[in-house]
């Protein structure tokens, strides 16, 4: 936020967000690559039939999207979905549940060729944590026999995939399942679990985002991904965060007075707080998806209309020391501290534990929590004792873990996914308890 005057900061206008609402239903994303389960089966889209229409009312943020299908004008409509897709089962991977025989590729029999009963699809998937490539798990040959005919899957314990691992019924051969993806850059994780491990080589997306001179792209998004809106909101506020209007409630000494400076400045200090602002954003709400019918059941004419229902809300901004941050993964840190604001924020405020939603600026240094409930926001900013509430209860939220994890769980700083729009990863606990290292032991006055 440097180099902004305040004149600068109030005469911005207010800025458009796009939230996702993800209501109980059969809904699921529906560009190519989204995944979804259908008739204990998952499927991945593979294409799509039609176009995909912006509403002009909702720019710019849907206007920075980027999508795979290219958006043809806007008209005074909602957000148009295609009228036909094309999916594909996905993982093409197979696993008998009676004897573990495993098998890859389309099945020419739904029975198992071993025992005869019936083939389950193998709900993993291997995934290059750089770029989002995914692929499905390759049936892993035994070292001894070098054969894969007789490969089963075992699963001592389903509720610990550590457990989990291929063997060769024919000699007995055992080995570990994250040994056998034959590809030096994947990791084997459970399919609807997403991991931010490390890799070990390059996958042939990134090779190729290589040889171009690319950028590597976005990780992939979890299979809980109902919405194409969530690229447009980070894309939006990336570029359009630093227009925030700064309403300044710390600095302004006729609204912090009293006994209330010092204890504030504590707060400050121990917490690495720069600054905490008020700013004015447009919500725009929208669900899009259907529910699975009959098979055999075909709409003449199907609603594909997305509507949307756009509001305003107050969000509170909090500005945090650049210098402080620079010794630890600022985006981590960041995005922890506003899981844990948010977390907070609906038990201060009576609200409940899913009224307020989170945007991370690591660009400003900057979180920002926001609610559509009225007086949410500006009862945590204006009232000194609501807002001394939130700092020490998130300090302490962090600090007093029952598992004592490293990047968070849902004893601390998860919160739900419609909430976080990267579904609780690229958090760190661990580096957030050292960046408010000092002991708070402030109490309301």
């Amino acid at each position: 936020m440097e180099g902004k005057t305040m004149t600068d900061w109030r005469r911005a206008t207010p800025q458009e967000f796009v939230k996702v609402s993800t209501p109980i239903g059969a809904l699921f994303h529906m560009f190519p690559g989204a995944i979804y389960e259908h008739r204990d089966r998952i499927w991945r889209v593979k294409d799509m039939r039609g176009t995909v229409e912006v509403d002009d009312m909702l720019s710019p943020a849907f206007k920075q999207l980027q999508l795979s299908l290219k958006a043809k004008g806007y008209k005074l409509q909602a957000v148009t979905l295609p009228q036909r897709g094309i999916s594909e089962l996905f993982p093409k991977t197979w696993f008998c549940g009676s004897c573990g025989h495993f098998e890859s590729g389309l099945l020419n029999s739904i029975h198992c060729s071993e025992c005869r009963a019936e083939m389950r699809q193998f709900p993993f998937i291997v995934t290059c944590d750089e770029c989002g490539y995914i692929d499905g798990v390759r049936l892993p040959r035994c070292t001894r026999c070098n054969s894969d005919k007789h490969i089963t899957w075992v699963a001592k314990n389903r509720s610990q995939p550590a457990t989990y691992h291929f063997a060769c019924s024919q000699c007995a051969r055992n080995q570990g399942i994250q040994n056998l993806s034959q590809q030096p850059w994947a990791r084997v994780e459970g399919f609807i679990v997403y991991s931010d491990l490390e890799i070990s080589g390059s996958c042939p997306r990134c090779q190729a985002k290589t040889s171009r001179n690319a950028v590597p792209g976005k990780k992939v998004m979890p299979a809980t991904s109902t919405s194409f809106m969530i690229p447009a909101f980070e894309r939006t506020f990336d570029r359009d965060v630093a227009e925030m209007i700064k309403e300044p409630i710390t600095t302004a000494k006729n609204e912090l007075v009293g006994e209330w400076e010092p204890t504030f400045e504590y707060i400050q200090r121990t917490l690495g707080i720069k600054d905490v602002y008020l700013k004015d954003i447009k919500v725009l709400a929208a669900t899009y998806g259907y529910k699975v019918g009959e098979r055999s059941k075909i709409l003449q004419f199907p609603n594909n209309t997305v509507f949307i229902k756009p509001s305003r809300a107050t969000a509170a901004i909090f500005e945090f020391d650049a210098q402080r941050l620079a010794a630890y993964n600022k985006e981590e840190v960041l995005h922890s501290i506003a899981h844990a604001l948010v977390t907070t924020a609906g038990y201060v405020t009576g609200l409940g534990p899913d009224a307020f939603d989170e945007y991370v600026d690591p660009k400003n240094n900057a979180v920002m929590i926001f609610t559509e409930q009225p007086g949410g926001c500006e009862m945590l900013v204006r009232v000194p004792e609501k807002l001394v509430m939130l700092l020490r209860q998130s300090h302490s939220l962090t600090h007093s873990c029952k598992n004592q994890c490293q990047a968070g769980c849902p004893f601390c700083i998860h919160i739900q996914n419609r909430q976080c729009s990267k579904f609780n990863k690229e958090l760190n606990r661990a580096q957030l308890t050292q960046f408010w290292n000092e002991r708070f032991i402030l109490e309301p006055v």
